[in-house]
């Protein structure tokens, strides 16, 4: 049999919805047939605050979507406790 193997990483948050997507209990033939079990694991690739920051000052740096700008605070609120202007002034220290 040939085993095809899929390995990659993605910034997608992974919910409830993108897990209920892959949680295909039984075989079916809708739309395609999908008779094959495969197997998932989900792993959180563990980074420093430092490469997220970046990632979250670049994000908002580049942005002219204030919707954009605001969830990037959000995050770094709730992760941080402190907003993205904040981080990006230490970080210039």
């Amino acid at each position: 049999m040939n085993k095809k193997l899929y390995d990659f990483e993605t910034f997608r948050s992974i919910s409830n919805y993108t897990m209920n997507e892959f949680k295909n209990t039984k075989p079916s033939a809708i739309n395609s047939v999908s008779v094959q079990k495969y197997r998932i694991m989900v792993e959180l690739v563990d980074e420093s605050d430092d490469i997220i920051q970046d990632r979250l000052i670049d994000l908002y740096l580049k942005s002219d979507n204030h919707y954009h700008t605001s969830g990037i605070n959000d995050y770094c609120k709730i992760h941080y406790k402190k907003s993205i202007q904040e981080i990006i002034k230490e970080r210039k220290k």
